[in-house]
């Protein structure tokens, strides 16, 4: 694969060239050439380990550096070619571009540190690391964009990178600003109707890659055509490569498009990528679709993109402040920028979302109400993490601590006040603090979790919290309420005061136990209990019966009843006319059946489950079908039919070889590639040609000549073919033979003979080659003999032998093989072959 130029490969032109090992340059200054000429590069750096300049400037003239379409040069280029690795040290740098050149340049990525300089008016970016050997630094460098043009863009759009970073961390020492600008595709438009565009850049070899920041415009009118651009990022293992483009619309969004605010413009577009890295669509204002950003699985690395701080390939930042909606691009959604705190800087209509971990946020006054949050990693890019693990944030009192009542998180200071007038501004504890704490006493290991709020604590379930009402449960001064049922499964103790529970209507009454164990009022006062009557006396367990109306009850002692078990031990069986059992019926023995029977189950609502351990089960799932759970296995369906089989044409013949036959047509096996329907498919088949009475191997497609080829698939690869136009070929030029041969030996596997009829349109036959020979065998003659390269004549004998002079006739071809003066020779008699005379 190859890789976008972005106008950065031309002959050196520099006008300094460090090719040796310790190089200081002091007080440098570069002007334009005469007649308007300029250089390429300032200083170019071969393999300097320890190269440092102490004062460089351009004095702002803006022309000492070539930059246009084709090429824009650098102050400081550091190279990364033919083992190159440079160590560069770059001190008190001026350099003031004026939109003609970039900063600084280091390819190698073998360690950098600019400090104390000016870099500003470039036209691409300030300064560029890549490589991946060592990490980079920057401390207390001043760098301004300006409105320079990128001259790799078409027409005057700017898109200008501060510093780019591949791979490599980037530490940042001081507060001086940081510049890059963003592309303005149409101007003139009210902001209500900005457009802010985003690109999801997606390769089919190296997957979905994250949403990043392009530019905005801001269209006069609706349907307005407006040309969007962008670069494209590398291409090194790259497969098809294709672009979402999201836009979310007006000038202050609440974040970046994700889902609500997210519309794709078009998904999957080529971006009409051109060989300079940029890629270009033209969006026509048409109506757009809800987008929602996927999990970007590809960290693609950036040779160039426009913004202030650009990290791809697993690069990160360090620095003081990192602004809560720069313009950072981060390929990775993993942290890659760490910063002391997250200021108020930077526009949300530009905002690439990125993964910036600072301990502290910025109010701005009132200006960010929001003041910013700590997000803290706990689990892997991908997959599950890892379980029965500590938290993230750990709270350890030390290993010789003990434990004593107090607040460990403070999640509301109810005595702010207070809290910074104490030194260090740990304070007492106070009623009016929201926090989480112990309120015991004693070792480590054995310590309780309070929890504490002045207005008590509400519990929530799939809901935002904002609400007390849509709590499920409610913890106050003087109670607390469930709004959910309660399930107690042991004991439920009530020591003191009352229990309540819901009535009906107004007055005394009994309580209803239901089969479920719910009580509730019957509506009616409890009787006073009573009732007379005559019973007869039995065994333990025995189920009585009115043997008429009235008083007496009598019973069987063959019918008892335990309590969960009714069993009858008659010998005259159970008779019905018709009956129903409601309920599981469990048989311990077996169930005879002595007549005709049929087993009729309404379909169940679920699917059928296991069986249970030991055991197997026969049942009806919720589709309707029979399974069978053979010993608490995964219950399997029985194939139900007008035959009692799906495939009435499989037989196994015996136990290695399945049939296909019906024992009159012949039979088809039909393996699709695509299907859509009866009318749109492609398939491979294997059968018989009734037409042809030939035993077929088919490439097939219902759109007629749409067919694929067929493949012959060798250890994990294609090795010969039939193409779509019914050409045989190898899949690799000059890689697979047909036959085998042994040059030693003489012999080999070959084909008895080739008939080839040629082309009367082509006038084309038996093709050869360039490397290519008609070869044979033949003796070789045992007293003279043959040479290797040499001529050869056939002798009486029928062997080949060398000429003993120079010929003009009767050669009967060049020997390529096994020479000499005994065994089999080989002999190029047409084609291709090394000769010596």
């Amino acid at each position: 694969s190859s890789s976008s130029g972005f106008g950065w490969v031309a002959i050196e032109n520099a006008a300094i060239e460090d090719e040796t090992d310790g190089a200081r340059l002091q007080d440098i200054k570069f002007a334009p050439g005469f007649s308007g000429g300029l250089f390429h590069q300032g200083v170019v750096v071969g393999n300097d380990q320890h190269f440092i300049v102490d004062g460089m400037t351009n004095e702002g003239s803006g022309t000492a550096f070539r930059c246009d379409a084709n090429f824009c040069g650098n102050m400081v280029y550091l190279r990364g070619d033919q083992g190159a690795a440079p160590v560069g040290y770059l001190h008190h740098l001026e350099a003031s571009l004026q939109c003609s050149g970039n900063g600084v340049r280091n390819v190698s990525g073998n360690t950098l540190d600019i400090q104390d300089s000016v870099i500003q008016g470039t036209s691409q970016y300030a300064a560029f690391y890549g490589g991946g050997l060592q990490s980079w630094s920057i401390n207390n460098v001043y760098n301004e964009s300006g409105a320079c043009t990128n001259p790799i863009y078409p027409g005057s759009l700017s898109a200008i990178a501060g510093y780019i970073s591949t791979i490599n961390a980037l530490t940042i020492q001081g507060d001086a600003p940081i510049g890059g600008a963003l592309p303005v595709f149409a101007s003139g438009g009210p902001t209500s109707a900005q457009r802010n565009y985003y690109v999801v850049p997606k390769d089919s070899i190296l997957g979905t890659g994250p949403m990043m920041f392009i530019g905005t415009a801001l269209p006069l009118t609706s349907g307005t055509s407006i040309p969007l651009y962008w670069p494209n990022p590398d291409l090194v293992g790259s497969g098809t490569r294709t672009f979402d483009i999201v836009v979310s619309i007006g000038s202050s969004p609440s974040s970046a498009p994700y889902t609500g605010n997210a519309f794709s413009v078009v998904t999957g577009t080529g971006g009409s990528c051109s060989t300079n890295g940029i890629c270009t669509y033209t969006d026509t204002e048409a109506a757009t679709s809800a987008y929602t950003v996927g999990n970007a699985l590809w960290t693609p690395t950036l040779p160039f993109w426009p913004g202030g701080i650009i990290l791809s390939n697993g690069a990160s930042a360090y620095m003081n402040q990192c602004g809560q909606a720069s313009s950072i691009i981060s390929t990775s959604y993993l942290p890659k920028v760490f910063c002391k705190r997250g200021v108020l800087a930077g526009t949300s209509n530009s905002y690439t979302p990125y993964w910036g971990v600072y301990p502290a946020g910025d109010s701005g006054g009132n200006g960010n109400r929001n003041v910013g949050a700590q997000v803290v990693q706990i689990g892997p890019a991908s997959g599950a993490w890892t379980s029965g693990i500590s938290g993230a944030i750990n709270l350890n009192p030390g290993p010789g601590a003990s434990v004593a009542p107090r607040q460990i998180i403070t999640t509301m200071d109810g005595s702010p006040q207070q809290t910074f007038a104490t030194p260090g501004y740990v304070r007492a504890g106070s009623a009016a603090d929201s926090f989480i704490g112990t309120d015991s006493t004693g070792a480590v290991g054995a310590q309780d979790q309070s929890y504490g709020a002045p207005g008590g604590h509400n519990f929530y379930v799939n809901d935002p919290g904002t609400n007390s009402t849509h709590a499920k449960l409610n913890i106050g001064a003087a109670g607390a309420t469930f709004n959910i049922p309660l399930t107690v499964n042991g004991n439920l103790a009530v020591t003191s005061g009352s229990v309540t529970l819901p009535i009906t209507g107004s007055s005394a009454q009994c309580l209803h136990a239901s089969s479920t164990g719910v009580i509730t009022g019957t509506g009616a006062d409890c009787g006073s209990g009573g009732g007379s009557g005559t019973v007869n006396s039995g065994a333990a367990a025995q189920v009585a019966m009115y043997s008429a109306s009235g008083a007496a009850v009598s019973g069987d002692a063959a019918l008892t009843d335990s309590g969960s078990v009714l069993n009858y031990a008659g010998s005259g069986g159970i008779t019905t006319t018709a009956g129903t059992f409601s309920g599981n019926l469990t048989v311990n023995g077996q169930l005879m059946v002595a007549g005709p029977w049929m087993v009729s189950s309404p379909v169940p609502g679920t699917a059928m489950a296991a069986a249970g351990t030991a055991t197997s089960a026969l049942g009806i799932s919720n589709d309707g079908n029979f399974y069978i759970s053979a010993n608490a296995g995964t219950p399997q369906k029985v194939a139900t039919s007008a035959t009692s089989s799906y495939f009435t044409n499989l037989a196994q013949e015996d136990p290695n070889d399945l049939g296909e036959y019906n024992g009159t047509a012949a039979q088809n096996l039909h393996v699709y590639s695509s299907y859509t329907n009866s009318s749109t498919w492609q398939r491979t088949s294997l059968g018989f040609d009734t037409g042809d009475n030939y035993a077929v191997l088919r490439s097939e497609s219902s759109t007629s000549g749409a067919a694929p080829g067929l493949g012959f698939w060798v250890n994990s690869a294609l090795k010969w073919v039939i193409d779509p136009s019914s050409n045989l070929k190898p899949w690799a030029d000059e890689a697979y033979s047909i036959g085998t041969f042994n040059a030693s030996s003489g012999i080999g596997l070959r084909p008895a003979t080739v008939y080839a009829a040629g082309s009367v349109s082509s006038n084309s036959g038996f093709e050869l080659g360039k490397f290519a020979n008609n070869s044979y065998e033949l003796c070789n003659d045992t007293t003279t003999g043959t040479v290797l390269n040499g001529l050869a004549l056939l002798t009486a004998n029928g062997c080949a032998v060398k000429p003993a002079s120079a010929v003009t006739s009767g050669v009967i071809g060049v020997v390529i093989a096994n020479a000499g003066t005994s065994g089999t020779t080989t002999l190029a008699r047409t084609g291709s072959a090394y000769c010596t005379f």
